[in-house]
């Protein structure tokens, strides 16, 4: 599992900014990342530990579905959400300062297998396991460099759009505040 975490200062109170964050659908679509498609609150009644919902995403090149479930839910201090598949775990931590709140988002997520899919499925066992050999040794002398640099660019490119979701809520936020 890999982990992301970053923060921003917001000029509002803890109080504001979770309720903000409870509204899962609405902060969702802050995200630069992706556009909120579709979005299902599966259990009824308000927002809390064991509220679950399916969430369809679609981004430039690829469109997602997955079940989410909150599975810890402490009023002004945290939320934390996990995907059903197990691959994404989201917490949402807020700590009170004077005059401001500190939200910390941490993510802990897995990357997805960024190798080509095998074509070989209907070759004899004896000699997919030799394609598959062959493939193992070509990624030793090739491929490593190349996986590895798409991976590190995939990191940069989530941590660049936590900054601007988070820079995005605590913009909305503090322009409510101001308009009251």
């Amino acid at each position: 599992m890999q982990t992301l975490v970053e923060s921003v200062k917001i000029r509002v109170l803890v109080e504001e900014v979770f309720d903000f964050l409870r509204g899962i659908e609405s902060r969702m679509r802050l995200s630069p990342a992706y556009r909120v498609e579709k979005f299902e609150k599966l259990t009824p009644g308000a927002v809390g530990k064991g509220t679950r919902f399916r969430v369809q995403l679609a981004s430039a090149s690829q469109a997602h579905e997955y079940v989410s479930e909150v599975v810890e839910f402490v009023e002004n201090k945290r939320i934390v959400t996990r995907g059903s598949r197990g691959r994404l775990q989201l917490t949402l931590r807020l700590k009170r300062r004077p005059w401001e709140c500190v939200l910390v988002h941490e993510e802990q997520y897995e990357l997805p297998d960024l190798s080509p899919p095998a074509e070989e499925k209907g070759a004899p066992s004896f000699f997919r396991d030799m394609i598959e050999g062959l493939k193992e040794l070509g990624k030793i002398a090739f491929g490593t460099a190349e996986e590895l640099r798409r991976i590190e660019q995939l990191k940069m490119d989530l941590a660049e759009n936590l900054q601007i979701w988070l820079r995005r809520i605590k913009e909305t936020l503090e322009a409510r505040h101001v308009h009251r």
